[in-house]
């Protein structure tokens, strides 16, 4: 998904309920119903990226499910982050053609469990992430600005505890 620009940040709530892995809200004045951009092999992997229609604002993340996790600290291999900025992204909505809702895109998905920290890589190995961070998410940004990822740090004891049930770890 291209990203044209940042947002200010805002206030994020993360849910883990032990059957959805994870969905992150960014709670902004977002119109609905959302447009949404999903990846993954549509079987045993599916994110879906939920945009603001008006301004293609990211509103919320779902982690539907998940296969390709690792919990050995392999993420730093995977992906190698630097500080950018701190806001929401905002999606390029040429992506979704007329009062298309949906765009579904077939990509690789791996999950990265280390401490707190979930991280989801999208596609390919990214390498030299940009950062925009808002509140307890990282959402990573490769060198053609598109999402690449995504970080949720600070995970509570609950919120680990059900999302490592959910996801089989």
């Amino acid at each position: 998904m291209q990203v044209q620009s940042i947002n200010p940040p805002a206030a994020v709530q993360i849910d883990c309920d032990g059957y959805v892995p994870l969905v992150v809200r960014v709670n902004s004045n977002a119109k609905w119903p959302p447009k949404y951009w999903r990846t993954g092999d549509f079987k045993h992997s599916l994110v879906e990226i939920a945009v603001d229609p008006s301004t293609g604002t990211v509103c919320k993340i779902v982690v539907t499910s998940i296969r390709d996790v690792s919990a050995d600290g392999q993420s730093t291999d995977a992906v190698s982050r630097r500080k950018r900025s701190d806001g929401v992204p905002n999606a390029l909505l040429t992506v979704w053609e007329g009062e298309q809702t949906r765009v579904d895109v077939e990509g690789q998905v791996r999950g990265y469990l280390e401490g707190r920290t979930f991280t989801v890589v999208l596609g390919d190995d990214q390498k030299d992430c940009n950062v925009v961070n808002c509140d307890r998410v990282n959402f990573l940004m490769n060198s053609s600005n598109e999402l690449c990822g995504f970080q949720v740090e600070e995970l509570t004891d609950q919120e680990l505890e059900n999302l490592r049930y959910a996801i089989g770890l």
